[in-house]
Formats: structure tokens, C-alpha cells, sequence
């Protein structure tokens, strides 16, 4: 029992106690007067009258308990004969509440995008159809990470499926490949969920998905500029500043570029190099230590960039001839 009930009980015991003790002094009381002064009711010997007051008495004194008990403790509520239907109705509820979290679990929405990738026009059949492999390598670990995430709060250990979790028919891949031999443009193969993946008991079913080729549009060349910052050197917030930078105002101007958001991450990703930010970032900090003034910060596209929402950059500080990595990128242009 919680506090709240232990004290809920104590409550109605003393209360059930000082009800009684009340009410069995004045029954007493009555009692003796009644045969004392030998009243009589309903036509009874004084007697009698008297052995009527006590029962009635006593009857007041039970009820009295049972009413305070059913006010100040919900526990009583046995005495109501309700504990059966109370089960029941704990049992109905259980019972819905896993039928919810098994079966009525949203796992995927329809439309998702599990996977994208560009492919370069030109490109020989072996390499198209490993490319399309990798694709839908990165969806089937997309969907079952999100199978995994859903029997997280379920009871046991989920089995693992057999074979794929994709389903998808065979003259997709072909005609997916087909498209991307005779395009001439731009284009990225998909992975997308056309209806809801929703949960089936505690196991992953597979999950019917759309395999095609989209095309996409340019957004930037290699070597092109995204944004800039001109920044003090001294400000005691450098490293956020630089972060803030990268992260947040880059990818606002990407997007003012008219460059959408990745639909797999729904936020456009940004990578300097392929090294970790703390690498960049240490070493970007470090060589602005040693300038003497005001430097502007250049993001470049580090290659061609297409509308998939990521976002390769090179950084360059003019001033200080600094590069961020070092390999200068392929020559571009300056749109803007």
C-alpha cells in the first residue's frame, strides 16, 4: 500500500472507532432511560422497547462504520461486493494497453525516405547495381533500427527475422537501373515507404517499400561559397561562435540557395572533410590564436553538391592561408 492509502486507512478507522464509541454511549444512555422510565413504542412492553433501541442501535453503529470506511479509504470498496468486477475491468484495461504497444505502434510513416544516394551519369552496370546494393543496405538498417527502437519497452528479447525486411518486386530493381542508364541528368536512387509500417505483436514483419530512381538538381560546384563570417580572434566565445557557424548559419544559407533539406534526416547534414568536428575545429582555433586582427571565414563546397540535403565543405581563411583539409577542392566558380 502507498502512504496516501495507509493514512486514508487510519483515517477511517479512527473515524469508524469515534462513531462507534459515540453512538454506543448514547444507545446506552437511551437504553437505561427507556427501561427506567418503561416507554414503550409500537405497542411493545417497556422491555422490549428497550431491547429494540439497543438493536437499532448497533445496526447505526455498523452502517456508520461502513459509510466513513467507503468515504475515506477506496479500499473498502471490496465490502462492496466490487472486487470481481474491479478485477475484471484491471484485467480488460492490461489487456488493451498491450494490444496498443504491440500492434497499434506506428514504426515507420508512409512517404519516409529510408535511403538516397546520387549516382553520376555514365556510370558502367556493375557500378550501378553495387551502388543500388549499398542503398538498400543502409534501408534495411534503417527499418530495423526502427523495429528495434519499437520492442524496446516490450517485454524479452525480440528474435531476429530471416532473409530481408524489404519488400519490394524484382522488376524495380531493373527498371530503376534501366532509368539510370539512359539518363542525362542528375540522378540519386530511393528507398521510400509508400503506406504506414506498423508493429505486429513483439516480431518485425517485412515492409513493402518503393524502389526508384529521381532525379536531382545542382545546387553548388566544387569550390563554390556557401557563406562567410568575419570574426575577432579575441572573442571568448571563438569556438561556439565557429560551431554556430558551421552548423546553423551555413545550412540556413544553403537552404537559401534553394537547397532542401535531406529526406532521410529531414535537416540539411554538413561535413567538414571527413575528419570529426573536434578535429577541425581545434585546429581551425588554434591557427586564429595567432592572428593579429579581424579574419574572414570562407565555406566552399568541397565537390559538386545536389539537392539530397548534404553538404560537403572545405574551410578557408584567406588571411592566414589557411585551408580546412588541405587538399584545395577541384576549380568552381563564385555564383554569388
Amino acid at each position: 500500500m502507498s502512504p496516501h492509502e495507509i493514512l486514508n486507512t487510519m483515517l477511517a478507522l479512527l473515524a469508524a472507532f469515534a462513531a462507534g464509541a459515540s453512538i454506543a454511549v448514547m444507545g446506552n444512555r437511551v437504553g437505561r432511560r427507556t427501561g427506567r422510565d418503561k416507554w414503550t413504542l409500537f405497542g411493545l412492553r417497556p422491555r422490549h422497547t428497550a431491547t429494540l433501541v439497543t438493536g437499532f442501535t448497533g445496526g447505526t453503529i455498523a452502517t456508520i462504520t461502513l459509510l466513513v470506511s467507503l468515504a475515506l479509504s477506496g479500499q473498502m470498496a471490496v465490502l462492496q461486493g466490487r472486487y470481481g468486477d474491479l478485477q475484471r475491468r484491471m484485467e480488460a484495461l492490461t489487456g488493451q494497453y498491450e494490444s496498443t504497444l504491440r500492434q497499434g505502434h506506428l514504426v515507420i510513416p508512409a512517404r519516409s525516405v529510408l535511403a538516397m544516394e546520387p549516382v553520376e551519369p555514365g556510370l558502367s552496370e556493375p557500378r550501378r547495381r553495387a551502388l543500388l546494393d549499398s542503398v538498400l543496405g543502409h534501408a534495411e538498417a534503417r527499418v530495423r533500427q526502427a523495429f528495434y527502437q519499437a520492442l524496446a519497452d516490450l517485454p524479452g528479447t525480440p528474435a531476429d527475422p530471416e532473409g530481408s525486411l524489404l519488400i519490394f518486386e524484382p522488376r524495380q530493381v531493373r527498371s530503376t537501373l534501366d532509368a539510370l542508364q539512359d539518363a542525362r541528368t542528375p540522378q540519386a536512387i530511393e528507398v521510400q515507404v509508400p503506406e504506414n509500417a506498423w508493429l505486429e505483436g513483439d516480431r518485425m514483419s517485412p515492409v513493402p517499400v518503393l524502389l526508384q530512381a529521381v532525379s536531382v538538381f545542382r545546387v553548388y560546384r566544387a569550390g563554390d561559397l556557401v557563406a562567410s563570417l568575419r570574426i575577432d580572434p579575441q572573442d571568448p566565445d571563438l569556438l561556439g561562435r565557429l560551431m554556430v557557424f558551421v552548423y546553423e548559419e551555413v545550412p540556413a544559407a544553403a537552404r537559401a540557395a534553394h537547397m532542401p533539406v535531406n529526406p532521410v534526416s529531414a535537416r540539411i547534414e554538413v561535413r567538414v572533410g571527413s575528419s570529426p568536428a573536434l578535429d577541425w575545429s581545434s585546429r581551425l582555433f588554434r591557427a586564429l590564436e595567432s592572428a593579429s586582427g579581424e579574419v574572414e571565414i570562407q565555406a566552399l563546397a568541397s565537390r559538386e553538391t545536389f539537392s539530397l540535403g548534404r553538404l560537403d565543405l572545405v574551410l578557408v581563411v584567406p588571411d592566414l592561408q589557411l585551408r580546412i583539409p588541405e587538399s584545395p577542392p577541384p576549380p568552381g566558380r563564385n555564383p554569388r
